[in-house]
């Protein structure tokens, strides 16, 4: 996972207690590349050979505030849920770039003792999965932002 850290920075907003037992865990962050060629367009996480695909692509400007790179879009953030089955379980998180590939950026472990219904931290739509944002046309460092029509949130 070194070679994530070298390759992408991201942050999970969502859940604050990983342990916590629950029935679906619900995730939320961002995630974006250091680089235009690792330039991120799904996210998924896995639990053995279970598979579930997240959004990728949620507006986070407060992201690209903090981080000082104005001209970097917006759209970093990632929300996914995952059904979780008693026992014990090994989480991975992964990230899709442009190139193609899927990148490991994180590991969790989980003790998997009798569960709690969740609910979403925020509206549900958000952890509808996509197919991924699309890649910009021109280089990130070129993005300008869209015109101020603007863009209709998730229900």
């Amino acid at each position: 996972m070194a070679a994530a850290g070298r390759k992408f920075l991201w942050w999970f907003d969502h859940p604050t207690d990983w342990q916590r037992p629950v029935d679906t865990l619900y995730i939320l962050g961002w995630c974006l590349g250091r680089s235009d060629k690792n330039q991120v367009q799904q996210i998924r996480a896995r639990l053995g050979e279970r598979e579930f695909r997240g959004n990728y692509g949620i507006e986070r400007k407060d992201v690209i505030a903090e981080l000082g790179k104005p001209t970097v879009n917006p759209r970093v953030g990632f929300a996914l849920a995952v059904p979780l089955g008693a026992g014990p379980s090994c989480l991975t998180i992964e990230v899709q770039t442009t190139q193609g590939g899927w990148d490991l950026i994180a590991v969790r472990a989980r003790e998997g003792e009798t569960a709690e219904h969740a609910l979403p931290p925020t509206a549900p739509g958000y952890f509808v999965p996509n197919s991924g944002a699309k890649p910009p046309r021109a280089s990130a460092l070129d993005w300008r932002p869209p015109s101020p029509r603007g863009v209709a949130a998730p229900p």
